[in-house]
């Protein structure tokens, strides 16, 4: 008895030994973060989400576009340039989305702070307005250097100006919103049925889901031998449903929501190993999909580094909040919200245009990195005038019909700011 008694309290000292300590290290490394909650301004989120895209830019336009002669990059350029003595970073460029999808959880669980219809109304606002006037540039380039035929023309807009969850779409970009309004969608019913305390639970069983998924493959490939390539990554296998299902990307999803909680609530410090699992899954998930993208486009490349700027990233996000006001001195706000709201036109439209660009500079016979330069900056231009001129002017007109919408769940009195 004497042996339990001593057991029992030796277990509960440790227990609270490493509860202290957590705190401790929690406090300490996001010690600004009340700060942060008041004025709710993360311009270090920003800057990640800049960043993401430029790697995924990278990937389509100096990668694709001449490692893959059937992708639409590669049609639009006609494989004008080649950069294979970069191929080893450009080739992981795809991870991009996956730091993406860890953005979209953080945010979305921040404004689902609101009620369900200032949420919908909100990503609403967020996602069709750009999307209605990039998505005919898109078009009317693919449609000029060939990259897929004229009757293809009606349901290719029509799914990308709805943004309906399978394609083919004006661009292959798109596959990606699909998955965020499937998050979204569900985040939406369970503000509608359960209320915004229901958030967090749905998180913890999303994530633990996904990352049991992809655990379990790499147990089965590692332990029992069994090489397996999740059906959803072959090429014409079951993809979609799956990736609807946010089965494979939910512990990115909440990988970020659960950032967010933890950021804003101390007594949450706990969830840092739920984070930590999710985090295995996340990792092991970048490992699958780039040995897909290994087989797809027919050369090795390296999910290491894939992983270590993933993980990087992961570590900037939740700096960049706990240390918001000495990142704030770094960057002027004003600059970092004009990359945040560049971001989204120019994932819409970087393939396009940035891919044309380099086919015009071939044609003239200009050097590879002057192209490329070139391509990148019409891209740009083209992506601050969408986000600072085109985006609002539609945003309005849109807002302004769901607020006309008497009994439209889209209609509030407010919308939400992020």
């Amino acid at each position: 008895m004497l042996d339990e008694v001593l057991s029992e309290s030796i277990f509960e000292r440790v227990w609270i030994a490493l509860d202290r300590a957590v705190a401790a290290i929690t406090t300490f490394l996001f010690r600004d973060i009340r700060c942060a909650m008041n004025d709710k301004n993360f311009s270090g989120l920003d800057v990640l989400r800049f960043f993401a895209a430029v790697i995924v830019c990278l990937y389509h336009v100096a990668f694709l576009s001449w490692i893959k002669p059937d992708t639409a990059a590669a049609i639009i350029s006609g494989s004008a340039y080649q950069f294979a003595d970069f191929s080893g970073f450009l080739s992981v460029g795809w991870v991009g989305v996956e730091i993406f999808f860890v953005i979209s959880g953080f945010v979305i669980t921040f404004s689902a702070e609101v009620g369900a219809g200032h949420f919908l109304r909100s990503r609403v606002l967020r996602l069709y307005p750009a999307v209605w006037f990039c998505a005919p540039i898109s078009l009317a380039i693919s449609l000029f250097y060939g990259a897929f035929p004229i009757s293809e023309v009606p349901t290719r807009i029509v799914r990308s100006v709805l943004l309906l969850p399978k394609g083919n779409w004006v661009d292959g970009v798109y596959w990606t919103l699909g998955i965020e309004m499937s998050f979204y969608f569900l985040v939406f019913l369970l503000l509608k049925f359960a209320g915004r305390n229901a958030i967090r639970p749905m998180l913890l069983i999303l994530g633990t889901l996904s990352a049991t998924y992809w655990l379990c493959q790499l147990i089965a490939e590692h332990v029992w031998g069994m090489a397996v390539l999740p059906d959803y990554l072959k090429q014409g296998g079951p993809q979609r449903l799956m990736e609807l299902s946010l089965i494979p990307h939910g512990c990115l999803f909440a990988i970020g929501g659960l950032s967010w909680s933890i950021l804003c609530n101390k007594s949450s410090r706990w969830l840092w190993a739920f984070i930590a699992y999710f985090t295995l899954g996340a990792l092991t998930e970048i490992q699958y999909t780039d040995l897909a993208k290994q087989m797809w486009v027919g050369v090795s490349s390296d999910s290491f580094l894939a992983q270590i700027i993933w993980i990087s990233c992961m570590v900037f996000l939740w700096m960049s909040v706990g240390y918001r006001k000495q990142f704030a001195g770094f960057l002027p706000i004003s600059i970092t919200r004009i990359l945040g709201k560049m971001t989204y036109p120019l994932y819409l439209l970087h393939t396009t245009i940035g891919c044309a660009l380099l086919f015009e500079m071939g044609q003239m016979g200009a050097n590879r990195w002057i192209a490329l330069l070139a391509s990148f900056a019409v891209t740009f231009a083209a992506s601050y005038g969408v986000a600072a001129v085109i985006e609002p002017r539609i945003k309005g007109i849109l807002a302004r019909l769901l607020d006309g919408c008497r009994f439209s769940v889209l209609a509030p009195k407010k919308s939400a700011a992020f």
